[in-house]
């Protein structure tokens, strides 16, 4: 499955199977409105307690809290 706002649009792809398989996510992805909060807190959940993410890209793909 597809993350449901990103269907359709090319040629961002982020599979949510592949988030609770994978051991290490990269993000290589420009910022902008298609991009913006591509990683929600409920989807970096699905990911493994040990997976690492790298991103390479911008902040504002990342959904975090505000500090």
């Amino acid at each position: 499955d597809l993350i449901p706002e990103l269907q359709g649009r090319f040629p961002i792809r982020v599979e949510l199977q592949a988030l609770t398989e994978a051991d290490f996510v990269s993000l290589h992805c420009p910022a902008g409105r298609d991009t913006y909060h591509l990683l929600n807190a409920a989807r970096l959940a699905l990911m493994r307690p040990h997976a690492y993410l790298i991103n390479t890209a911008r902040a504002s793909l990342l959904d975090r809290p505000k500090r």
